[in-house]
């Protein structure tokens, strides 16, 4: 019933009906009508998902009992409306309504339903939800059934992922993907950040930004960061050489060559710590030390401990601020190494899930005029022409009747997507023949046409139609856009050819039945017949026994029919009827 295509409003709450997934139970919301009293969604767009993030969003249906389609002008009583199917889906995204029931009755009071959408979608991308809607309803006292298709759109955006300690920019993708990983902790510049990256395919790093790191292979990549955070603590001092302005002090005759001490200063020129000296030595080593280097930088100043004049200073220098056993030089001949350990203070380890999806398998076969994909068990096919879609064609398979390059976009339960070669189709033509206008005829919305008659090419003859024709066998060639050179079914014709006139040749019965009968006089030497349509057509042909009288014709359809026979070298044609 053509006045109830406006049915395609309440078909957006189809998709509600894919109830799997518990999502949260809704309340319709009462304010959704429409000013024309016709059947409503609200909100009629749904807003954006991103990919990674959790959705939820509330639909609210208005069916009304009573519709008038603005087109026909109809009043239709709606009966029922029972959901068939949702295809197209986002991955992770489902859907729960209010009522179980996959059958609404607006007539019987049940004109406001809810659904639920929610989930984590995982691929970004436009989405096309598909929904098939079985809707019942009476206009004029007569009821009718239809069943259409509708689409209802979702976009879900780009959206980044990540833990505690370290972000991503993409969770999921289709055949390969390219992730950019960030560690997000790091300890203060007085302590040491390490990190071990385990991107779960093999590789790893050391850095808190690595490099863009590449997943190739479908499967679910466990991806991995050990973070730890440690406190630099100075264990042990030990003086090399020291430089010669500890010498020509008092103290020094008496005690040479010096007594080595060292002072320690942060980063804010503050004294934090003073050693013991040791007498008379030229190196010295300080042992089980425990300062902890709070607030770097840090210089260490080593001094002569003299006991009449002032110290002497031996030169001072600054700490590296990392753990090991690091040099230090003061430039003027004092020189030295320090050992500093690292204290952890943080130890995280956290795993993120990195998913790559197979692409589908678009290919298929082609057997005379149909295309079938080779997986038949995708969630989506939509095929094209001359990369058109073409509505209603959604299974597996496809019969092609128009000429064009054919190709299938297919969709797999992940909401990958892959595109099909394309297949050229160059379809079979038949001319026809006119025979109040005289003219033969194909269809005119080809590139080129060559009219052949008996072979040979027609001058002139480069147009859809030919008039007047002669009698003889017609081919044409016609070449399409589409890249087709398509040569046509032959036909013949045969006009001004009179009926039977000679009183010794005749044919019965007329209508006939599965056979036609010839009566003939012994003299008439009958060699070829032919039995065409009105259009010129010929659908069967052969050569005649020398007592043959009796022709097969139980495979014709009821109509009617030329039979040309060929009777001491001349054609006769006569009209019969097939019951």
């Amino acid at each position: 019933m053509r006045q109830m295509r406006f049915i395609y409003t309440i078909c957006l709450l189809c998709s509600l009906l894919t109830a799997a997934a518990q999502c949260p139970v809704c309340t319709p919301d009462l304010s959704c009508v429409s000013p024309n009293n016709f059947p409503a969604i609200c909100p009629q767009e749904l807003p954006s998902a991103t990919a990674g993030v959790y959705y939820e969003q509330n639909l609210t249906f208005y069916l009304p009992a009573v519709v008038d389609d603005p087109e026909s002008g109809f009043q239709i009583t709606l009966l029922s409306v029972n959901i068939a199917s949702v295809t197209g889906l986002p991955y992770g995204i489902n859907y729960t309504i209010n009522d179980d029931d996959q059958t609404y009755h607006p007539s019987d009071g049940e004109n406001y339903g809810c659904a639920t959408l929610c989930g984590t979608p995982v691929l970004p991308g436009a989405y096309t939800m598909t929904i098939t809607v079985n809707v019942t309803g009476v206009a004029f006292g007569i009821e009718g059934n239809q069943v259409q298709t509708f689409d209802y759109a979702l976009l879900v955006e780009p959206g980044a992922g990540g833990t505690n300690s370290f972000t991503y920019n993409n969770a999921a993708g289709c055949g390969s993907l390219s992730v950019d990983f960030d560690a997000v902790l790091a300890g203060n510049s007085a302590q040491v950040t390490t990190y071990v990256w385990d991107f779960g395919n093999g590789e790893g790093s050391t850095v808190a930004h690595p490099p863009v790191v590449v997943y190739d292979t479908p499967g679910d990549y466990a991806v991995s960061l050990n973070t730890v955070i440690a406190g630099l603590v100075l264990q042990s001092v030990y003086l090399g050489t020291m430089n010669s302005n500890w010498d020509g002090d008092v103290d020094d005759f008496f005690s040479a060559p010096a007594d080595p001490y060292f002072t320690i200063n942060d980063g804010d020129a503050n004294l934090v710590y003073t050693s013991s000296f040791i007498d008379n030595v030229s190196t010295a080593s300080w042992q089980g030390l425990s300062i902890q280097l709070l607030n770097p930088p840090y210089t260490i100043t080593f001094w002569d401990d003299d006991v009449v004049s002032p110290d002497d200073n031996l030169g001072t220098a600054t700490l590296t601020m990392s753990s090991g056993t690091l040099s230090f030089n003061s430039g003027n001949g004092t020189t030295g190494t320090t050992t500093v350990v690292a204290n952890v203070i943080n130890d995280i380890t956290d795993t993120s899930v990195i998913s790559v999806f197979p692409i589908p398998d678009p290919t298929y076969v082609a057997d005379s005029n149909t295309l079938t994909c080779t997986d038949g068990s995708l969630s989506g096919y939509i095929w094209m022409l001359n990369g058109i879609p073409i509505e209603g064609e959604s299974n597996s398979s496809i019969e092609m009747t128009a000429g064009g390059n054919y190709s299938v976009l297919v969709t797999n339960i992940y909401g990958c997507s892959a595109t099909s070669d394309e297949f050229l189709f160059c379809p079979s033509i038949t001319p026809i023949y006119n025979a109040v206008m005289d003219e033969m005829l194909v269809d005119e919305n080809y590139e080129s046409y060559q009219w052949y008659l008996d072979g040979a090419a027609v001058e002139g003859a480069t147009s859809f139609y030919i008039i007047d024709p002669q009698n003889g066998t017609y081919t044409v060639e016609v070449g399409t856009s589409y890249g087709c050179i398509i040569q046509s079914e032959p036909l013949d014709i045969f006009i001004g050819v009179e009926e039977f006139q000679k009183t010794n040749l005749s044919i019965f019965p007329n209508p006939a039945g599965n056979f036609l009968t010839i009566s003939r006089d012994g003299q008439l030497r009958l060699s070829e017949y032919q039995i065409t349509h009105l259009s010129g057509k010929c659908l069967i042909k052969g050569s005649l026994e020398e007592d043959q009288d009796k022709l097969d014709v139980s495979q014709l359809p009821s109509g009617v029919y030329f039979l040309r026979v060929s009777a001491d070298e001349e054609w006769y044609r006569l009209r019969f009827i097939k019951e």
